[in-house]
This record gives structure tokens, C-alpha cells and sequence, in this order.
């Protein structure tokens, strides 16, 4: 306070002495214009009065840039201790320190259980024996003994009078087949009867010895509509149109159902060729006749007639004699909503000749069918 009060008191001062010099310079001046103008000749001497009073107090100015850092103080008195902080973690155990010396005996501790029996002395010299006792009563019977060993078997007896008939037994399991005997020697008439029986009779067995026969195959005359009551129905309108016709053997219809009957299961795989009445070769085995082409169309009748190929078969058959496409339920449909695979006999060199690929209505009287023989 001392000291801005001293600063105030200066300033003032140095403003007084400012406004002196420049009232003093002012008045100089003036005189000198003033002689100049009016071109007086004569100096005149002024001589300044006393000071006027103090004005008042200026504003205080602005503050000054701050003045440079003092130097450090001298160190103040130490202050009071803090308060102690907390526990630090505890340090590592120490290594164990010497042995005491040893404390006194303690007293006697309860005896012990008894040990174990030490090993029997030496047997003692006999005494003398003493004088017989008297007879004790008898004891109980003691336990049977062993049965000892068989003697031997005594000679055989007379044989006894036979005894009846047992049952008969049950069968004894077939025994492997013999070795084939030698080469017979039946007349060659004989294994022609045999082989002409078996070539008129297809439902037995064709003897391997038989030269393979031919058997036929025609397309029926006639039209039918898909109910051909069933697959046995369409055997049968085959065997009937041959019958009629003079052929011989029995006759299968080329056809197939959803119920497991078609040519692959139910037809003779003939080893020998398939011909038309004429004698054309449509295949020369079953397993040509399922391989997809023929080697002729099939467009003789059952009477020998030839068709211009332009008619179709019902057959719901693949050219692997197995089942394919729809077949009029099977076989029992005229309704116009079911329909049947067919096929077209003069497209013999593909699949076509039994899998058209089209079906065709059921109530459609315009188609016929593949009949061979078995």
C-alpha cells in the first residue's frame, strides 16, 4: 500500500511538470508569432507565475508486463510428521534358526501291548510211563468207506427175442449229386422226339442238348381299347387270335402292368431267334430282343399278313421288357382321363417300337398288340 501510494505521488508530480514546460513553450511561442506578425521590434520578457494547484487525479494506467522472477525464498520450517501409511506386505520367511538344546526326558509312557509268542523250546527228556487207565466206553460207528473197484464183466448172456419195429425216422438231407455217368449211347430219333415235345410243350423245360428253336412273333389283326382285363386278358386275346390261326405253342401278349407282370418275368428268354410267320429274324435272342433295336419291324398278323406299319401297340413296356409309363390301370381302364404307353412297330431301329415316349387315351379302339410265342 506504502509503495503504490509513493507511485501516485509521482505521477502527479511528473504531470505538474509536464503542463509547467508546456505553458511556458506555448506563451514563448505566441510571443514570437505575435512579434512576427506585428512586426514589433521590442522583446518582451515573460515571466512565468507561480503554480496553480494540483488537478485532480488522473486515471490509473494500464499495468505493466510483469517483472522478472525473484529468487527462491529461504526454506520454510519442517512441517509436522504424516500419518503413518498402512502395513507393506510381509517380507519372505527367514531361515530357520539353530537348534535349541534338548529339553529334559519327559516322563514314562504306559507299557506297550504283549508280544508275540516266542518259538517253542526244545522237547523234554520222556518220563517214565504210567500205569494203564481204564478201558474208556466203545465209540460211535465211523464213516463208511469207498466203494472199491468193478470187478471184471462176467460172459455175454443169451440174446433175447427181437423186440418190434420203431417208427420210422424223419428224412435225412439230400446228398451231394453224383459224378455224371458216361456218355450214353441214345439213338439220334430219341433226342429228336425229345426236343420236338419240348419245342410243342414251352411250359416245361427246353432240354440244353436241343438245338435252340425259333419262336414267333406277330402283331394281332385286330384293335382293342385299353381294358383288356389285365395282363392274363391280354394273354388270352393273344392265344386266342393263334389258335384260330393254326400256330402252334402257347402265346404271350407284350405287355406290362404295375402288379410285376411283364415280358422280363413272365416270357420264355428264348436262346434261339424271334421270327415273323414269314421267317424274317425280328431278334436273334431275348437278349437282343431287349437291347433297344430290332432287326426287323414287327408287322406281320397271325395269319401272315403284312401291315404298312403305320398302326400302334398298347404295351406299357420298355425296350428292356420291364415296365414303363402309364398303362390304362393297368389294363382294366376306358375311361378318357387314363392313358398308355404304346408303341409304333416301324420304328424298330430305336426304343420306339415298344416306348413311343407318347401315351394315348384308354378309350381309344385303335391300337393292337405284340404277340409272341413261349
Amino acid at each position: 500500500m506504502k509503495n503504490t501510494m509513493q507511485g501516485i505521488r509521482q505521477s502527479l508530480l511528473f504531470l505538474v511538470v509536464l503542463v509547467f514546460s508546456a505553458t511556458a513553450v506555448t506563451t514563448t511561442a505566441y510571443a514570437d508569432n505575435d512579434k512576427h506578425k506585428n512586426k514589433h521590434n521590442d522583446d518582451v520578457v515573460l515571466i512565468p507565475g507561480p503554480p496553480g494547484p494540483a488537478g485532480p487525479q488522473g486515471p490509473i494506467g494500464l499495468t505493466g508486463p510483469a517483472g522478472p522472477v525473484g529468487p527462491a525464498g529461504a526454506m520454510g520450517p519442517q512441517g509436522a510428521a504424516g500419518a503413518a501409511g498402512p502395513a507393506g506386505p510381509q517380507g519372505p520367511a527367514g531361515a530357520n534358526g539353530l537348534d535349541g538344546a534338548a529339553g529334559a526326558a519327559g516322563p514314562a509312557g504306559p507299557q506297550g501291548p504283549a508280544g508275540a509268542n516266542g518259538l517253542d523250546g526244545a522237547a523234554g527228556a520222556a518220563g517214565p510211563q504210567g500205569p494203564i487207565g481204564l478201558t474208556g466206553p466203545a465209540g460211535a460207528d465211523g464213516i463208511n468207506g469207498t466203494n472199491g473197484v468193478d470187478g471184471a464183466i462176467g460172459p455175454m448172456g443169451p440174446v433175447g427175442p427181437q423186440g418190434p419195429v420203431g417208427l420210422t425216422g424223419a428224412t435225412g438231407a439230400v446228398g451231394p449229386q453224383g459224378p455224371a455217368g458216361p456218355a450214353g449211347t441214345i439213338p439220334q430219333a430219341v433226342y429228336d422226339a425229345i426236343c420236338a415235345n419240348s419245342a410243342a410243350n414251352p411250359s416245361s423245360p427246353y432240354p440244353s442238348f436241343c438245338p435252340p428253336i425259333h419262336k414267333i412273333i406277330f402283331l394281332t389283326s385286330t384293335f382293342t381299347n385299353g381294358n383288356l382285363g389285365g395282363v392274363a386278358g391280354a394273354d388270352a386275346f393273344c392265344q386266342n387270335l393263334a389258335k384260330a390261326a393254326g400256330l402252334p405253342g402257347m402265346y404271350k401278349a407284350w405287355i406290362s402292368d404295375s402288379l410285376g407282370h411283364s415280358p422280363a418275368t413272365t416270357w420264355t428268354h428264348n436262346s434261339g431267334s424271334y421270327v415273323t410267320l414269314s421267317g424274317k429274324v425280328i431278334a436273334t435272342s431275348w437278349a437282343d430282343l431287349t437291347d433297344g433295336i430290332l432287326s426287323a419291324p414287327i408287322l406281320e398278323t397271325e395269319t401272315g399278313v403284312v401291315l404298312g406299319g403305320g398302326d400302334n401297340t398298347y404295351t406299357g413296356t420298355g425296350p428292356d421288357g420291364l415296365p414303363a409309363g402309364s398303362n390304362c390301370a393297368n389294363w382294366t381302364s376306358v375311361a378318357s382321363t387314363d392313358m398308355a404307353t404304346m408303341g409304333w412297330p416301324y420304328a424298330y431301329q430305336s426304343k420306339q417300337w415298344t416306348d413311343n415316349i407318347t401315351s394315348y387315351y384308354c378309350s381309344y379302339v385303335a391300337f393292337k398288340l405284340y404277340c409272341g410265342q413261349q
